[in-house]
């Protein structure tokens, strides 16, 4: 089921993880997509990438430093930016705050119910 919620988190958090890849290396965008899609074991697919590269372009968080060729084709690779890594860092922040409070609530919910 996916509603604004989700649509929303989804959003914040693929942005963190497009910014994690970057911040050890620059890549080009698709073996971004390859990469979420493989280490999540297929939970983090993304059909359109570019709307995350874009929407993160034009905040200046990531920027195109060039293209390569490779096989066929050109790979536009990406790198994050010094205003990225520190929106990067805020992200892990909050991402890491919101995860323990919901953990102490499940962990009280868990208790709770034993008594």
């Amino acid at each position: 089921m996916e509603g604004a919620l989700t649509d929303k988190l989804k959003k914040a958090l693929m942005e963190m993880l497009f910014l994690a890849f970057l911040e050890k290396e620059a890549r080009p965008i698709l073996e971004i997509r390859d990469l979420l899609d493989e280490k999540s074991n297929g939970i983090c697919k993304i059909q359109f990438p570019y709307a995350i590269v874009y929407r993160m372009v034009d905040a200046g968080y990531i920027r195109e430093i060039g293209k390569a060729k490779a096989e066929t084709r050109k790979k536009n690779y990406i790198d994050i930016t010094d205003e990225g890594k520190k929106y990067l860092a805020e992200l892990k922040n909050e991402y890491n705050e919101f995860i323990s409070g919901v953990t102490m609530i499940l962990d009280y919910l868990l208790t709770d119910s034993k008594e």
